[in-house]
């Protein structure tokens, strides 16, 4: 959306479709997809990379939080 807020918002991505030339139900379901496939391997993913599990943990606030279960919990 041009010059709007940059906070993380699963409304706001989906209010911006028609930019992408999505329809509302096939971004629902992108979403979700790419949002449980991030859950379930970001911590494998920056083990891979040689983190420990302290840096790892630092990093549960960027994958973990309000919009990505507003994600997950969307239907088509």
């Amino acid at each position: 959306m041009p010059d709007g807020p940059f906070d993380a918002s699963f409304d706001l991505a989906l209010e911006s479709c028609p930019y992408f030339g999505l329809e509302p139900d096939q971004a629902r379901h992108r979403a979700r997809r790419m949002t449980a496939s991030v859950a379930e391997f970001w911590k494998s993913e920056l083990r891979g990379a040689g983190l420990a599990s302290n840096e790892i943990r630092t990093y549960a606030d960027a994958f973990g939080h309000a919009e990505a279960e507003s994600a997950l919990r969307t239907t088509d």
